[in-house]
């Protein structure tokens, strides 16, 4: 209502003036097809941050192409959904990033996608892995000069309070 939509694609290539960012992240592909006809009333372009692609079925493939054929970015988000920091402190930084993250960044561009940010699973995350994932994806970027900004990182709802968004002031 008066704010643009834009995908994390968006900001991270400065294109992005004011409005709002949605994410949604996992392999929910029929949850997030059943959403077409609601992004497309309001015109909504989101970003789908996608975990596991090389179990998804061939209809869980195809629901995420018609969603990035409506315009919605395909992003990456792991593998497994490994807790990033747990997984490197068992297994080390090298092994994160050619099993989870580059792996999961590598399968999407193979298919055909454009990708341009990760989101780790459960948010977690330290600045080791920000260093070495920021070698892969471009960093999403704002104005600090701009109006305020809140990156949401989790949603839920609950029938007391109603919608709860959880993020971080930038």
């Amino acid at each position: 209502r008066g704010l643009a939509f834009h995908t994390y694609a968006d900001l991270a290539a400065r294109a992005a003036g004011p409005g709002i960012a949605l994410g949604f992240d996992d392999r929910d592909t029929a949850g997030w097809t059943s959403l077409r006809p609601l992004f497309a009333t309001y015109g909504a372009r989101v970003t789908f941050f996608v975990s596991g692609y090389g179990y998804l079925d061939d209809t869980a493939r195809a629901q995420l192409r018609q969603l990035a054929a409506d315009g919605h970015d395909i992003a990456a988000h792991s593998v497994n959904h490994d807790r990033a920091p747990a997984y490197v402190e068992e297994h080390g930084l090298d092994a994160y990033m050619k099993h989870e993250a580059v792996a999961s960044i590598e399968i999407l561009r193979d298919e055909g996608y454009t990708v341009t940010s990760f989101a780790y699973p459960f948010g977690a995350h330290t600045s080791e892995l920000d260093d070495a994932i920021l070698e892969h994806v471009p960093v999403p970027v704002g104005d600090p000069e701009g109006a305020l900004q809140l990156q949401i990182s989790a949603v839920d709802y609950t029938s007391f309070l109603g919608r709860i968004a959880v993020g971080r002031i930038r």
